[in-house]
């Protein structure tokens, strides 16, 4: 582990406090949970919008090859962000 320092508003470590006493633990203790607890939910909403997006395009009459529209579109992003710092 390594060492954070963080700053929050005294009610939020109040909170804290009073939850880490109720619990048996420590404060560094619950802010890890949090932590832990955030990154898993915002992965989980990463792959939702994901599979969410399965076949959105499904209806599109318009687009033949899927492959060669995902390279005509990337050429153009090229294009487009040539100077800008974008383009890695």
């Amino acid at each position: 582990m390594e060492r954070t320092q963080i700053y929050l508003d005294r009610q939020h470590k109040e909170q804290l406090q009073k939850m880490a006493r109720e619990k048996g633990l420590s404060m560094a203790e619950l802010v890890r949970e949090a932590v832990e607890q955030y990154i898993v939910r915002e992965q989980e909403e990463s792959i939702k919008s994901i599979i969410n997006s399965k076949g959105i395009w499904s209806d599109r009459d318009d687009i033949e090859d899927s492959v060669s529209y995902i390279d005509e579109m990337r050429k153009r992003w090229d294009l487009n962000t040539k100077g800008t710092g974008d383009n890695k």
